[in-house]
């Protein structure tokens, strides 16, 4: 790509960011509604807003993954233009994606979704903020930030956020003793099942006996999870 595609592009970026976080009218009760190119508006996304919404009565990495899905599933550019002064929750999740997972540019996403123009994020917000970064595999600076604020918060959610954060660091640095040592960190001020259980399975992996054998002896539950957590060790 030449340098004045690169120019054409970058201004196409920094006008449709500047769309998304100039307003926060309707930020939640607004619908999603596009232009198109064969004329007129028309409401659109609602799949998208059915998964946002999806995720925010039930939070979980599995529907987190469906969201990033409809969103991804939803860019062309060509055919799409955000209206303006358009800062629904749906519309920065559909940016924030796209930023992430096309321009791999962390910042940017952040700052459209984050935007402290429309006050503090919501813990709803921070959530979805949170679980788009470990879906979107992302292991950067910006992941533990988000992660971080979920513990500060001390959001119900935490357990599951913080088992997402073992994966996540699992998958891209690798299963082994400092990964242990870091959950049995995060368990000294979370406590939950999630946790437990990572590091059982951890330990299963790492071959460390005797560690699984104090567990099972402190969380008798654990016993009848075996079937369960050696298929993932």
């Amino acid at each position: 790509m030449n340098s004045v595609d690169e120019s054409v592009n970058q201004g196409n970026k920094n006008s449709r960011h500047q769309s998304v976080t100039s307003s926060c009218s309707g930020r939640f009760e607004r619908g999603f509604m596009v232009e198109r190119e064969e004329g007129g508006v028309e409401s659109a996304f609602p799949k998208l807003q059915e998964e946002v919404n999806g995720f925010l009565d039930n939070p979980s990495a599995g529907s987190a993954f469906n969201f990033i899905n409809c969103a991804t599933e939803l860019k062309n550019e060509d055919a799409i233009k955000l209206s303006d002064n358009d800062n629904s929750l749906v519309v920065r999740v559909f940016w924030a994606v796209n930023y992430v997972l096309f321009d791999k540019d962390v910042s940017a996403a952040q700052e459209v979704f984050l935007s402290k123009s429309c006050g503090e994020p919501s813990d709803d917000e921070v959530l979805i903020w949170f679980f788009l970064l470990v879906r979107c595999r992302v292991l950067v600076d910006a992941t533990y930030e988000a992660f971080s604020t979920v513990r500060k918060r001390q959001l119900s959610i935490v357990g599951k956020a913080a088992k997402e954060m073992v994966r996540l660091k699992w998958r891209y640095e690798g299963p082994d003793e400092q990964l242990l040592n870091y959950i049995f960190q995060l368990r000294q001020s979370i406590k939950s099942k999630e946790l437990t259980r990572e590091s059982v399975v951890l330990s299963l992996y790492l071959n460390k006996t005797d560690i699984v054998a104090v567990e099972v002896n402190e969380h008798a539950w654990l016993k009848h999870e075996f079937n369960r957590l050696l298929p993932l060790a």
